[in-house]
């Protein structure tokens, strides 16, 4: 349970005092009060957060007044028994007679159907304490100014607990056009076909809807995309999802994250909660011996064995002496890699420095740092006598990495420039994939290149001999293809990326038969070439299949897409 700061409680505190005064019953408006009163001649607007600090100061005489329109034009709303709590303000504004103060409650990424927000007036005399609803543009005026030279956007917040999708714009929208493409591209998520869902969409004005599902059954997931959505002056929207992709997916049931493993008939065989992963990789080796590494947010990881399903939480050593400021982009400061066997392990400490850890002698012994470039990548060969590095070669978080391989002792056995490469813009940091195939021979990612079948492979170097090979990843047969096309509403081969592909490992007359599938934004699938079906196996990436046929997927039924960092 997330705990409330002191300053909230205070800020909680005074919008409760405000609304035991109110002297009007729940949800009933006296028509007769009189509007805000206002001061005059207001010269400067601020807003000031729980914290204390001024997130916006308005000076702007034109951004004021069109502040004070907003305000004046507001209508009087109601103060609730409870009331609903968002994002908490003080709303300041100082004129040429008196200054005001206003509490501000932002409800927009409420599941609230209305208002988008309110302020809240302190009663005078034998008045109680007011609402007064206010616009989400309003809102975005007093928080953000004005915007409007901005591309027209929607961002898309997925509530799974509601089973609701918020839909706020900072433009005005063609509601005609939103509600159209939400109804023409709905479909069922989970079983492709038979889910009988029942939705409606609730405007709070023109910039906020809440789509809302309602009777969905546990397991069941909804889809819908939001292409062609207009501004109410005709232009395009683009669409912003909390992740990558083109559809909007809604999971059923009570909020979970984690790891599921399912057979080839789609039947849950366990699963394995992981809710605050924030990146998923291994460290070692390819195939069945590859432990998975679990990243937590607050820089805690859990080792899983996929075969097993076991899970163990590294006690992670204490550097006091230490201190390091760089980090992945999903939050990540120290990456780990482990040999087959053994209890040593190397870290990428600050994703600057790199250490053999040898818990049972308590030491630590300084390989590599790497001091104008940072980590992206780190993994020991399955003996645990050398380590293999890469490292941004460009300096300014680049496409390129160099790979670097040492021994046990710090000595540098080889150094080969741009040697992997993940097609990205400059200054993300992402953590780079690698592999040792066995103890001489090392893959590092090759993604993104065109020259490669689905854009995406793998360079093999040799400790000695250098670069070895380079592959493209596993390809489906184009009937496998075909099958998802039919499988996923709005399918199109230039838009759906298909970001890994596995068969199932070999198994006697099931061989060659099943495939899986991780598709941008759409999650993971299981394709049936015998039979020509294709079913939703999970919501997230594709982490592999276990010796048995087990498929391992990520599965979220709250939004959760921690990176994932994986290798074939």
């Amino acid at each position: 349970m997330k705990l409330f700061s002191r300053k909230r409680i205070f800020f909680v505190l005074i919008l409760s005092m405000i609304i035991v005064q109110a002297c009007s019953k729940n949800g009933e408006i006296d028509k007769n009060t009189a509007s805000l009163d206002l001061p005059s001649e207001i010269q400067v607007v601020k807003v000031i957060n729980e914290e204390s600090g001024v997130v916006t100061e308005h000076r702007d005489l034109g951004g004021i007044e069109a502040i004070v329109a907003g305000l004046e034009e507001a209508e009087l709303s109601y103060i609730g028994d409870p009331e609903q709590s968002g994002i908490l303000y003080k709303l300041e504004l100082v004129g040429s007679d008196r200054s005001l103060m206003l509490s501000l409650n932002d409800l927009r990424q409420t599941n609230g159907s209305a208002p988008s927000g309110k302020v809240y007036a302190e009663g005078t005399n034998e008045s109680g304490a007011q609402a007064w609803a206010l616009t989400s543009e309003l809102i975005q005026r007093i928080l953000q100014g004005d915007r409007d030279d901005s591309e027209p956007e929607l961002t898309v917040t997925i509530d799974e607990d509601s089973d609701t999708v918020l839909l706020i714009g900072n433009r005005d929208m063609d509601r005609e056009s939103v509600e159209l493409a939400i109804q023409s591209t709905i479909y069922d998520a989970s079983s492709l076909g038979t889910l009988d869902y029942r939705y409606g969409v609730e405007w709070t004005d023109n910039r906020r809807a809440v789509v809302r599902f309602t009777e969905l059954p546990p397991e069941s997931a909804v889809g819908f995309m939001l292409e062609g959505t207009m501004t109410s002056e005709g232009k395009p929207v683009k669409a912003v999802l909390p992740y990558e992709g083109r559809a909007v997916i809604v999971h059923a049931g009570k909020a979970w994250s984690g790891i599921r493993w399912t057979n080839i008939q789609g039947n849950l065989v366990k699963e394995h909660a992981f809710d605050s992963a924030v990146y998923v990789g291994t460290s070692c080796c390819p195939g069945k011996d590859g432990i998975i590494n679990m990243y937590d947010r607050d820089g805690k990881v859990d080792r899983l064995d996929p075969e097993t399903g076991e899970v163990s939480r590294l006690d992670l050593e204490e550097w006091p002496e230490l201190t390091v400021s760089r980090s992945s982009d999903s939050g990540v400061q120290d990456l780990y890699a482990f040999p087959a066997q053994g209890e040593t392990y190397y870290i990428a400490k600050g994703l600057e420095f790199v250490y053999l850890v040898d818990p049972a002698a308590d030491s630590k012994k300084r390989i590599y740092q790497s001091e104008e470039a940072s980590i992206y990548g780190i993994a020991s060969s399955p003996d645990g006598d050398k380590v293999a590095v890469l490292t941004d070669s460009e300096g300014f978080l680049g496409s390129y990495a160099d790979l670097w391989i040492f021994d046990a002792t710090g000595k540098r056995l080889a150094h080969h420039e741009k040697a992997a490469y993940i097609g990205h813009s400059d200054g993300w940091h992402f953590v780079y994939p690698m592999v040792w195939q066995d103890s001489d021979t090392v893959a590092v990612p090759l993604i993104g290149r065109s020259d490669l079948v689905m854009g995406r492979g793998k360079a093999i170097y040799d400790v000695k001999k250098g670069l070895l090979a380079e592959e493209a990843s596993v390809t489906m047969p184009e009937v496998a293809i075909e099958i998802l096309k039919g499988a996923i509403p709005g399918w199109s081969g230039e838009r759906m990326e298909i970001i890994r592909a596995l068969p199932m490992p070999q198994t006697g007359e099931e061989s060659d038969r099943y495939f899986a599938a991780h598709i941008a934004g759409q999650g993971t699938f299981l394709i049936d070439l015998r039979e020509k079906q294709a079913s939703r196996a999970g919501a997230g990436a594709l982490l592999g299949w276990t010796s048995d046929g087990s498929l391992l997927t990520w599965y979220s039924a709250e939004g959760k897409y921690p990176e994932v960092s994986l290798l074939d």
